[in-house]
């Protein structure tokens, strides 16, 4: 699974840090993603491959459009 900091997604995403923090709290709590420290810094990636079959439905269905 890809892991990525916090930094590293608002810089993909242009979302500011504060966004970006209270959306990963959100899927944690939600059991989606799983994170990992390393020193200072933590790691989210995807709970399981099943998140990312749905993502990638959910992604091909607005595609579609």
């Amino acid at each position: 699974m890809v892991e990525k900091s916090v930094s590293e997604i608002v810089e993909a995403t242009g979302c500011s840090q504060s966004l970006v923090s209270h959306q990963l709290k959100i899927l944690r709590d939600a059991d989606i993603v799983k994170t990992r420290r390393n020193g200072l810094k933590i790691y989210y990636s995807l709970k399981d491959g099943h998140v990312k079959e749905l993502l990638n439905v959910v992604k091909e269905h607005v595609e579609e459009r």
